[in-house]
C-alpha cells in the first residue's frame, strides 16, 4: 500500500459528499479501526436520501497509541489519525508501545 499524501482523509471525505455517499469510521480498543466508504451503487440511487448517524467527535487533544508493525500501513493510520486532530505516539511493536507508557499524561485515562 502506498502511503498517503498529506491531507487524503479530507479529499476521500469531500469525494463521498460528492458523489452522494459518505465515509465511516470504526475504532475500538482490542479489535482495531475498520475506514468503510459508502457509494450509491447506481447514478439514481445517489438521489435518495439516507439516513446516517453522524459519527461521534473525537475528544479535543485525543492522544493515541498507535501500534502496527507494518511500516506502510502504520504510516497511513498516522496520517489519518493526525488528519483527524489526534495527537499519535507510534510504535512498531507491542515492546515498543510498553517503553512508551508511562503514568501521567497523555497516557492517563478514566
Amino acid at each position: 500500500m502506498p502511503a498517503a499524501a498529506p491531507g487524503w482523509a479530507a479529499t476521500v471525505y469531500g469525494f463521498a459528499k460528492q458523489s452522494k455517499g459518505a465515509v465511516g469510521l470504526d475504532s475500538a480498543p482490542g479489535k482495531g479501526t475498520t475506514i468503510t466508504l459508502f457509494l450509491p451503487s447506481e447514478p439514481e440511487a445517489a438521489n435518495i436520501d439516507i439516513e446516517i448517524e453522524a459519527p461521534a467527535a473525537l475528544p479535543v487533544g485525543l492522544h493515541v497509541l498507535l501500534v502496527e508493525d507494518d511500516a506502510e500501513v502504520r504510516s497511513v493510520a498516522q496520517r489519518f489519525l493526525i488528519a483527524l486532530g489526534c495527537t499519535v505516539t507510534a510504535c512498531a511493536s507491542a515492546e515498543q508501545a510498553l517503553l512508551e507508557l508511562r503514568p501521567g499524561p497523555p497516557w492517563a485515562c478514566c
